[in-house]
Formats: C-alpha cells, sequence, structure tokens
C-alpha cells in the first residue's frame, strides 16, 4: 500500500493541476460564458480535492469541514453538465437551473442535521461518515455516488453523442469540433464512479482484509483515478486550442428542427441525386478535408437542408460518412496505382482528404470491414 504521505502528495499534485486548468481559462480575453463555468469546475475540484486529503487535520478546527468536499461534488457535477450543454448549444436560461437542486438539497441536510450536533457527534460522524447509521448521511452519501454521479455523467456523454451525431450531419471532419478530450473525460469519470460502488460494495470484506486503518481505501482509490483524470485533462485539453486560446467558436450546428425549410418531393430527389454524384465522381470536393455541407451544397446548387436529407434519406447517410466514404474510395485507388507502396497509409489517406489518423482508421474500418494494413495485405 502506498504511505499516507505519497497519497497526500498524489492528490495535492491533482489539486494543483485543476487550480492551473481554471487559471489559465480564467485568463482568457475572449471568455465565453461556458469558459467561466469550466474555470468554477476546475476550481471547485481544487477545493473539493484539498479538503478531502486534509479532512483529518480539518476536523481539529472545526469538525465536518471536510465533509464538504462531498456538497462540493454535489456542484461540481451538475456544473460539469452545465458545461457540456453550453459548449454545445443546448444550455436553457433559466430553465437549466433546476439541475443546482440536489446540491441545495445536500447543503440544506447538512446545515439542518449535521452543524446542531455536539462537537463530539459531529467528530464522530466525521470520521466514519460513509458507515453512519443516521438516515440523513446516508442520503448525502449514496445520493452522490449511486445517484447524482453516475446520472449526471450518463446525460453528459449522452449529449455529447448526440452533439457528434449532429456534426456529421454538417461536417466531414469533426476532430477539432467533436470536444473528444471531454468525452473521454467524462467516460473516465463514470469509470471513478464505477470503482467507488465497486469498492463500496465490498467494503465489509476490505475490513477484513485490512482491518479499520485501511477503512478509507473505498474512497482513497477513486480520488486517486480523480487524480488521473484531472492530469489527463491538463494534458489533452491544451491540444484542444479552443479552451485556451482566445479563438472565435463558429456554431456550425442549428437547433431548427430537422429538414425544416426542406420542400423535397421525389422529382427533385432523383435529379438532385444525379447532379450531387456526378459532381462528387467529376470534381472529387471530398478531396478538401474540411468540406462542410454548406460548401458542397454550392458546388453541386443544392439548397443544404436538401442536400442533408437527400443524403440522409436516398443514401442511408449522413453527410460526415457520405464525404468519407468517397475518401476511402480514393485511398484504395491511389493504394493499386504502381508505386504507392513507397508511401506510408497515412501519407496516402491524407491525399485523399482525410485529415487525421483516428478518423481514417476508423471510417476505413466501418466501410471495408478491415483495417487499412489487413485491406492492404489482403
Amino acid at each position: 500500500m502506498l504511505s499516507d504521505e505519497l497519497l497526500q502528495a498524489i492528490i495535492t499534485i491533482g489539486a494543483s493541476q485543476a487550480f492551473t486548468l481554471g487559471l489559465l481559462i480564467s485568463l482568457k480575453r475572449k471568455r465565453g460564458k461556458a469558459d467561466i463555468v469550466l474555470a468554477v469546475v476546475f476550481f471547485l475540484l481544487f477545493v473539493l480535492i484539498l479538503l478531502f486529503n486534509y479532512r483529518n487535520e480539518l476536523n481539529a478546527i472545526s469538525p465536518g469541514l471536510g465533509l464538504y468536499s462531498m456538497i462540493l461534488a454535489y456542484a461540481v457535477i451538475p456544473l460539469t453538465y452545465g458545461y457540456v450543454k453550453m459548449m454545445v448549444n443546448t444550455f436553457l436560461w433559466p430553465v437549466d437551473l433546476k439541475h443546482a437542486i440536489p446540491f441545495v438539497i445536500a447543503l440544506a441536510i447538512m446545515l439542518w442535521f449535521f452543524y446542531p450536533l455536539p462537537e463530539s457527534e459531529r467528530l464522530a460522524i466525521a470520521r466514519d461518515f460513509s458507515r453512519s447509521k443516521e438516515i440523513w448521511c446516508n442520503i448525502i452519501y449514496y445520493g452522490l455516488f449511486a445517484l447524482v454521479f453516475p446520472l449526471y455523467t450518463i446525460f453528459s456523454i449522452r449529449t455529447l453523442n448526440q452533439h457528434s451525431e449532429k456534426l456529421k450531419t454538417r461536417l466531414s471532419n469533426i476532430d477539432e469540433e467533436s470536444l473528444e478530450w471531454l468525452a473521454k473525460f467524462l467516460r473516465g469519470l463514470f469509470i471513478v464512479c464505477v470503482i467507488f460502488l465497486v469498492f463500496e460494495v465490498g467494503l465489509e470484506k476490505q475490513l477484513e482484509i485490512f482491518g479499520n486503518d485501511e477503512s478509507d481505501l473505498a474512497i482513497v482509490i477513486p480520488f486517486l483515478a480523480l487524480v488521473g483524470l484531472i492530469v489527463y485533462a491538463g494534458i489533452s485539453a491544451l491540444r484542444q486550442k479552443i479552451i485556451f486560446v482566445d479563438t472565435e467558436v463558429n456554431n456550425v450546428i442549428s437547433n431548427k428542427p430537422k429538414y425544416e425549410f426542406s420542400n423535397l418531393t421525389e422529382e427533385k430527389s432523383k435529379k438532385y441525386l444525379d447532379t450531387l454524384i456526378k459532381v462528387m465522381e467529376a470534381q472529387r470536393p471530398y478531396l478538401e478535408p474540411k468540406l462542410t455541407i454548406g460548401e458542397l451544397s454550392q458546388k453541386v446548387g443544392i439548397p443544404s437542408n436538401d442536400l442533408s436529407r437527400l443524403i440522409n434519406e436516398n443514401l442511408n447517410q449522413n453527410f460526415f460518412d457520405f464525404v468519407n466514404s468517397y475518401r476511402v474510395k480514393e485511398f484504395q485507388i491511389l493504394a493499386k496505382k504502381p508505386g504507392s507502396k513507397q508511401y506510408t497509409l497515412l501519407s496516402l489517406a491524407y491525399d485523399s482528404g482525410f485529415n487525421s489518423k483516428s478518423t481514417f482508421n476508423a471510417i476505413f474500418k466501418k466501410i471495408t470491414g478491415m483495417t487499412p494494413s489487413q485491406w492492404m495485405n489482403s
């Protein structure tokens, strides 16, 4: 087992990382509302981790002060969900303020039931909060880890997935817009929650093996996983220029009803489809890595809403898959040419219009059922 000193050092590093990320974001000159929310999330994580890490020392000052790490978690998790909704333009003010209700309830329970108690009772509860027999303790403890934490993490992941699908109706390359670092961070949070539940379910068994001195294991390990996630966020989010660099964000996603302005008839569909196929084969617009549906709309002379509907309903594809299927065909043509073996697969992929290795590999396997190297060998 790690020593207490090493554990505290690791967790303090995670807290410092969270503070640094919050500071970097808050110092942006062109801050948006989403930036402010994300900065607050990281600052709260900083305080939350310190409250947890030094809870025993804080109990000597004021019994139960460390318990506010859990109360702050009730704020951090819905705030993260709010940040996700702001980033994908689905946050509704003031309707979405309802997500503050879990935090308000948890805080009210603490103030109502905990602080009127004598100091000796508060200290006893603070030392062994997770196994307290008090109903209000269980409501706060399990309400966070078994309800609010997993539910809001799932909500956030689902919202990002929906956003990614919407992007695919407008863009042929979504790497710079898909918030993949955030999606991975949220999936990591969900894993942290699962880790906690697994350890918490087996807590009694742990007590048999490790004894009372190791009873914090059920929550220390998830906190270490959380620290790892924060470090990951610091490394990967730096690559997402939209977060730390003062750039304008173009809103490529419309929240209007699907095909609201489309009056596509069967006769028009056939005509448009012929035109679309001819342009794709003759002009090869898919070689432009950042081709959007608006740009293709101008090239083929078809309104973008009609073009989107045409691809969805007549070809059973979204814009992303439609364009990238042509890029896969282009790659296969280039790979079969004499002398192609002197080039790398990635080089041929870039020449085919792809702009990232991950997208190329994923879409190629989706269409052909093989990886690019497997296809080459076959």
